[in-house]
């Protein structure tokens, strides 16, 4: 007696002699799906393959049909965004956030730089533009009683700094070495505050979500941006 489903196994069973077969679907089936698995990843092993998935991650194609798609660089040893952008728009960019920092208004030039450095892939010019906006984080932090904040992002701008100071002490027209001190008072600075403030105690979750609490602006001199030579 047989029995067939048109998506289930098939059964014969031959009571005489106790011969049983069965599954033969679903085994074909499975050893279909076998050879098309290790044909996938021999394959996906290639080095064609590989170096496809490599371009696809890094975003740089050649021929890509969008120049303007988020892209990535390597800095510092870590991907970092790369939306290009044409130099007289960089420049435009990177002044504009200068003028924003020389007024006092430290997050708009953070808000203004961005898209000078996302939009390069020159090394000296990325780490002058994050350089920059770190700083200009810095100050955003001043500004909102967070000595802690300050700390941080005055170290990142050191960092950032220095190794475009390193190749270019001039870099962006600005006079980097003199900077750098700068910000080093500024960072000493704001951790002696970090030492002598007492810490706040923890506010009640019904406080927390309820009020914002509002500390007074850290009396710290922003560090100059000078022209250079």
């Amino acid at each position: 007696m047989g029995s067939c489903g048109s998506r289930g196994p098939i059964v014969v069973s031959v009571s005489t002699t106790g011969v049983a077969v069965a599954g033969v679907r679903r085994a074909a089936a499975t050893t279909a799906a076998a050879a098309t698995t290790s044909a996938t990843r021999a394959a996906a092993a290639t080095p064609a393959a590989a170096a496809a998935r490599a371009a696809t991650t890094a975003g740089t194609e050649a021929g890509s049909a969008d120049p303007e798609r988020e892209r990535v660089v390597m800095q510092g040893g870590r991907a970092k965004a790369y939306r290009p952008l044409p130099a007289p728009r960089r420049r435009a960019a990177f002044a504009a956030g200068l003028a924003a920092y020389a007024r006092g208004d430290y997050f708009e030039a953070h808000e203004l730089l961005e898209p000078a450095w996302m939009g390069t892939d020159d090394p000296i010019e990325r780490d002058l533009d994050q350089g920059l906006i770190k700083l200009a984080a810095g100050m955003v932090h001043a500004v909102r009683g967070n000595p802690a904040g300050v700390v941080n992002n005055m170290r990142g701008a050191s960092a950032r700094l220095s190794t475009a100071a390193a190749a270019d002490p001039w870099a962006g027209g600005l006079d980097l070495p003199r900077l750098l001190t700068e910000i080093e008072r500024c960072r000493a600075a704001a951790e002696r505050l970090l030492l002598e403030r007492r810490p706040h105690p923890r506010p009640s979750v019904r406080e927390a979500t309820t009020r914002r609490e509002r500390r007074p602006p850290l009396v710290l001199e922003a560090p100059p941006l000078r022209p250079g030579r």
